[in-house]
């Protein structure tokens, strides 16, 4: 994901992946700062565990909703829900 632009769900507002270290991925948003790995991966495991994942501070549990929302939308088997804010898994083809 290293210098791609993902835009986020609702206002598809940039995310630029500027680099990922270690547990740490710098993102430049209207600034630059650091998401922790650890809160794509918790949202990654929610949406699996679930099957739908709502995209707010009340369930994720931290203010990088936005850019989690954006990563997790990014995937091949999950598609963006709107009102509210949610990814789900794609249902699988026939």
């Amino acid at each position: 994901m290293k210098g791609r632009d993902i835009p986020t769900i609702t206002h598809k507002k940039s995310n630029r992946v500027l680099s990922v270290h270690g547990s740490e991925v710098e993102v430049m948003r209207e600034q630059r700062g650091t998401v922790p790995v650890a809160q794509v991966q918790q949202a990654l495991d929610k949406l699996y565990r679930d099957g739908v994942l709502r995209i707010n501070k009340a369930t994720l549990g931290h203010s990088n909703t936005a850019f989690v929302g954006a990563v997790l939308a990014q995937l091949p088997d999950v598609e963006v829900v709107r009102g509210p804010q949610s990814v789900r898994l794609a249902e699988p083809a026939d």
